[in-house]
């Protein structure tokens, strides 16, 4: 029988084996001989390498058992498939929204326009800054306007990785606006022409491109409106949620 439309279907949580993982045999997942002790990079270090890499920044969005919109800042977000469409991005299992999203069965992604770095520091830092966040609706789910992106998507998988969740998102619909995208490079937002994604720029083209003019997006909102106690999120660093650059 067809779940009603309210109700999401449930979520598959797989548990992953990591590649370095020990099987029965006594051999890794990979193939390769078990090393039960083998060394490891310390955290130091694993942080400044991956501060190295340049990543596109991106607010997923999703609404709580309450109907209010959760957001977080990402820079994990990447193609997974094809044939299905798939994406994913990485959640800290520590974040203060990880239970909504594993929970939540949908979410949406903003891809930012370089002149939003606002909009990526108050979607990563605590509940109380992001009242000054406008929304408007895609597919019943918050999405950022001005952006150069928008994915609506279903969650397809959550697959424990770490520390984090790597929550795999089937699309449903995208709609692109085109414009510079805002880019985080060894702890520090970015242009293409490496400008540090200032207001004070100008507008890009993507920021010119409205999603609120969509007639398919429901009308503009605020995020004032949280009755909840404001409390601070973890695990929210712009790099990508998987807090390599803090």
């Amino acid at each position: 029988m067809a779940l009603p439309a309210s109700t999401p279907p449930p979520v598959p949580a797989v548990p992953a084996v990591a590649a370095g993982a020990d099987g029965a045999d006594g051999r890794r997942a990979n193939g390769g001989p078990a090393r039960r002790h083998e060394p490891l990079v310390a955290a130091d270090g694993f942080r400044d390498a991956l501060a190295t890499v340049a990543t596109a920044v991106s607010v997923v969005a999703t609404l709580d058992e309450g109907g209010l919109p959760r957001m977080v800042t990402i820079g994990s977000l990447c193609s997974l498939s094809l044939d299905p469409p798939l994406v994913l991005f990485c959640l800290s299992r520590d974040a203060g929204s990880h239970a909504v999203f594993a929970a939540a069965g949908r979410f949406a992604v903003t891809v930012l326009a370089e002149d939003q770095a606002d909009v990526a520091r108050r979607c990563a830092g605590p509940r109380r800054a992001r009242a000054a966040v406008p929304y408007t609706l895609m597919d019943g789910l918050p999405v950022v306007p001005g952006a150069l992106a928008h994915l609506s998507c279903s969650v397809d998988a959550l697959v424990a990785g770490g520390d984090h969740t790597i929550v795999i998102g089937r699309v449903r619909r995208a709609a692109v606006h085109g414009g510079p995208p805002l880019l985080y490079h060894q702890r520090g937002f970015h242009g293409l022409g490496g400008g540090a994604g200032d207001p004070s720029r100008g507008p890009s083209r993507g920021s010119s491109r409205d999603p609120s003019r969509d007639p398919s997006l429901g009308p503009s909102r605020g995020f004032g409106h949280d009755p909840e106690p404001l409390r601070g999120e973890h695990g929210v660093d712009p790099v990508g949620d998987a807090q390599l650059a803090v």
